[in-house]
């Protein structure tokens, strides 16, 4: 499933994108986003593959959330916001979502990871 997520995700992006963002996110030696590879992916057009992987479990998260690009971080995130919206009524999952963000919160290294989760899990 990876494979096809990340393969989804690079045949969304816009190559021409990846210097504008890499500025824009500080990506610079010295920088707070150091370090960040962008594919050229726009949010909207990132929510949009997302959405095809709200079955993706813990291990498949880890993976993305792993990654050097900032897309595939993102992704996960977005995730993991809408997998916690839907299980409103499993406590339990919400609960063991929570923990993972937390655990892997450092993985969010950059304000929009951080205002595009955080507020939703």
């Amino acid at each position: 499933m990876i494979k096809h997520w990340q393969k989804e995700l690079n045949e969304a992006a816009r190559p021409e994108k990846i210097k504008i963002l890499s500025s824009f996110f500080k990506t610079g030696p010295g920088e707070y986003g150091e370090g960040d590879v962008f594919i050229g992916l726009a949010v909207p057009d990132n929510r949009t593959v997302s959405k095809r992987y709200l079955i993706a479990d813990f291990p498949d998260l880890a993976v993305m959330l792993d990654s050097p690009i900032h897309e595939y971080r993102l992704s996960a995130l977005l995730v993991m916001v809408e997998q916690y919206k839907r299980a409103r009524r499993n406590p339990a999952f919400r609960e063991s979502l929570v923990k993972f963000y937390i655990d892997n919160a450092v993985k969010a290294n950059n304000w929009d990871l951080v205002d595009l989760s955080a507020p939703y899990i």
